[in-house]
């Protein structure tokens, strides 16, 4: 009977776009539930606050009338709006399950890469999903039953398109690329923590607010021109090497590693550390910032190799590798490349995850050694190619170089790989190597003993590195650091067994969450060779600085001559030790917003580092 009384009736123009808003309204409320489950904090918050109600709403609105519009079928609209914003949602909860980050528009750039990746994990299922997206398709059923739209002419229909996309045209501009509306949008909600962020604001308004063009490509900073680039390194001296005095350099950045030390109630059998405890003694060590959490390798390894910033390329850290480098680009590989250094990069991986294969050439490097040049039989641990044979791989092709190449200095660039997540959880690897406290289920034992097994041979490889090049007299320095912390399991319990606060909403935990340690050594060779030009290789701890600036301690700790470019960098290092998403260490205290001049030199840094990825050209 139902079906009868509402079949008798067919909606028009105005009929289908109240219709459309309601139905709006119920993927909101389902959006928020998805979200957020109980926290009825931020399902309030979607839903009441003007702001975001705005911003979640339009979006929904616009996409389920344009394809009513363009097919003459609400139920057409919203089965299409409601597949893409399911498959979402259900996106944005793995990611946040997993890395602990929301899922945004750059990430549909990594669609291989996130395959790979999922494979080693086993998804739950979550009964709220399950719940949500039945609610979803049971409104779809009910549309498709029940609701009929009149014929209107394709003349009237185009028409009002249209003018609805032109509409929504000049409010994406106006509103939802506003970085100003976005920070005021339910000011409550601001917080360190991103995810909590989203969930306040709401997924649509904030996917589709970081959905803007310049999150995919370098925006062309204000003021930039080539003159300016010029005035900007004019302050500094160009200088002419000789690469005699000069060491080789191989840097390695590990997996997943972090001071696993630190966490105030970790206990061990025996250290996880042992070699980087005992290069300590003679070596500069400290922390960096880097720019993502249980993940964004390729985000850390890129701030080493340019010395840039990414939150200066863009606030939501755009996947550059994928995005920005199409070309040639200047950065630590380029300089060593064009002074003569042979330029070798190593990762035990797929050459092309994060397109590495395509942007290593367009970085200076010479050569690429990936999981293709390795043996099938090779050990795996994990599923990955050990570090164990990683350092071999490092070790072997630089005595090839030594051996081939005696009068060529050398560039080594490595990113292992064994200690990528998911850790087993079923059993241990090996001999237990972390102390298991009380209370502490089998899985997440297994899960953080098997990542401390790894942690202790990564240190292993930094400890075979550094023995090699102890033994030989050619002048070598190992610069050594993590990428970003680990994913334990999904709740953070191992985090809080360990006494490693990442969860608080507070600068504190903010900043364990995204600091890793760095280590830079160097043989005797290397020592008497930065003696020579009149400055001993520093030992001791540094301050906390940013990814980026390790470069700049790479140049200050061997003495060789900055150029422009890396000048300025220390400039901006001297000036703020730290740029963070949502905060700035300046001598030492955290800070949120920067003076006036300061922020000028951010400027000015930012068009650098533009000229430097995307109008670099080689002077003749």
């Amino acid at each position: 009977m139902l079906k009868n009384i509402v079949k008798k009736r067919e909606y028009g123009f105005v009929g289908s776009f109240v219709i459309i808003s309601v139905l709006t309204i119920a993927l909101m409320i389902i959006q928020a539930v998805m979200q957020n489950g109980s926290d009825f904090g931020a399902y309030l918050s979607q839903i009441t606050h003007p702001l975001v109600l705005i911003g979640n709403f339009v979006p929904i609105f616009v996409f389920i009338a344009t394809v009513y519009l363009l097919t003459g079928s609400v139920a057409i609209g919203y089965s299409f709006c409601g597949l893409i914003l399911n498959v979402f949602l259900i996106v944005n909860h793995y990611k946040v399950l997993y890395r602990d980050v929301p899922f945004k528009p750059a990430d549909l750039t990594l669609v291989k890469e996130t395959q790979s990746i999922m494979q080693g994990y086993s998804l739950s299922v979550d009964s709220r999903i399950i719940l949500c997206t039945l609610a979803i398709w049971l409104v779809g059923a009910f549309v498709i039953c029940f609701v009929r739209c009149k014929k209107h002419t394709i003349l009237k229909r185009l028409a009002i398109t249209f003018s609805l996309l032109i509409g929504f045209s000049v409010m994406y501009k106006l509103y939802f690329e506003s970085e100003s509306v976005f920070n005021i949008a339910n000011p409550q909600s601001y917080s360190y923590y991103e995810v909590n962020d989203w969930n306040y604001k709401g997924f649509v308004y904030c996917f589709v607010s970081n959905s803007s063009i310049s999150t995919y490509n370098y925006e062309v900073p204000k003021g930039y021109s080539k003159a300016k680039v010029k005035e900007l390194l004019s302050q500094f001296e160009e200088y002419e090497y000789d690469t005699e005095d000069m060491p080789n350099v191989i840097a390695i950045m590990s997996e997943a590693y972090f001071d696993i030390e630190k966490g105030e109630k970790a206990e061990f059998y025996r250290s996880p550390n042992p070699n980087f405890t005992r290069l300590k003694k003679e070596a500069q060590y400290g922390n960096i910032v880097v720019p993502g959490f249980a993940g964004d390798t390729a985000a850390s390894e890129f701030e080493f190799l340019s010395g840039v910033s990414t939150y200066l390329i863009n606030r939501q850290r755009p996947y550059v590798y994928n995005t920005c480098i199409t070309k040639d680009i200047y950065g630590l590989p380029r300089f060593f490349k064009d002074l003569g250094y042979e330029t070798v990069a190593i990762h035990p991986g797929e050459r092309w995850f994060y397109n590495r294969h395509v942007v290593y050439p367009y970085m200076g490097f010479d050569k690429f050694i990936s999981k293709n040049e390795v043996a099938e039989d090779a050990e795996k641990i994990n599923n990955y190619v050990s570090d164990r044979v990683a350092s071999k791989l490092i070790i072997d092709n630089y005595k090839k170089h030594l051996e081939n190449k005696p009068d060529k200095r050398y560039f080594n660039f490595t990113v292992t790989i064994q200690n990528h997540g998911p850790y087993s959880d079923d059993n241990t690897w090996r001999e237990p190597i972390y102390v298991r406290p009380d209370g502490m289920s089998d899985s997440l034992y297994n899960n953080i003993n098997n990542y401390t097994l790894g942690h202790y041979d990564a240190d292993a490889l930094l400890g075979a590195v550094t023995d090699y090049a102890r033994s030989i007299d050619e002048p070598t320095v190992v610069v050594f650091f993590g990428d970003h912390l680990p994913h334990f399991d999904d709740d953070y319990k191992a985090y809080e067994y360990l006494g490693y606060n990442i969860r608080s909403n507070n600068l504190e935990a903010y900043n364990n969450k995204f600091t890793t340690p760095y280590i830079i050594w160097s043989n005797a060779s290397a020592k008497r060779l930065i003696a020579q030009k009149g400055k001993s290789a520093p030992v001791g701890e540094g301050e906390d600085i940013s990814c980026n600036f390790l470069p700049v301690k790479l140049f200050e700790y061997t003495n060789i001559a900055m150029p422009p470019y890396f000048a300025y960098t220390k400039k901006i290092m001297d000036i703020t030790e730290v740029i963070g998403s949502d905060y700035f260490v300046k001598q030492g205290e955290k800070i949120h917003e920067v003076e006036d001049e300061i922020y000028r030199e951010y400027m000015d840094y930012r068009i650098l580092q533009y000229h430097n990825i995307m109008r670099y050209k080689k002077q003749k």
